[in-house]
């Protein structure tokens, strides 16, 4: 049996127009939608990053929420136009990535005491015995 695609290539060489496809047909030869997993990743990345040494410069903080709106924008873009639409399955949560954010936020307020601590004076304040490094 010769399939939708044959049949309207036949059509045209016999000279009659070529049979139109649906919009169900034409989004069924699509590629499949990316994995949902695939979009946490690099969210936590970029979550693990910015909590964690964020306060180093935090001019890349504002840098990655301009870059994360160009991001959704060219997701929508993939999602809409580029890919089949994806099965709607149901969750009650983001699985073993909330332990990740767990672990992440807690050592991001480590990292960013112990960062803010050593970097400042501060800790010369509260511990007087320390020895500056500047005033040897």
């Amino acid at each position: 049996m010769a399939g939708r695609d044959e049949l309207s290539e036949l059509r045209k060489k016999a000279g009659l127009k070529p049979l139109v496809k649906t919009p169900l047909e034409e989004q069924h030869g699509l590629d499949d939608p990316p994995k949902v997993i695939f979009f946490y990743r690099d969210v936590i990345f970029e979550f693990g990053f910015t909590a964690l040494f964020g306060v180093i410069e935090p001019s890349v903080i504002v840098a990655l929420f301009l870059w994360n709106i160009y991001m959704i924008r060219e997701n929508a873009g993939t999602l809409l136009n580029e890919s089949r639409r994806p099965e709607a399955r149901s969750a009650s949560d983001i699985g073993s990535y909330m332990t990740v954010l767990s672990i992440l936020a807690t050592l991001s307020i480590i990292t960013n005491a112990a960062i803010f601590g050593f970097t400042s004076s501060s800790l010369y304040f509260y511990f007087p015995s320390l020895t500056d490094v500047s005033s040897q």
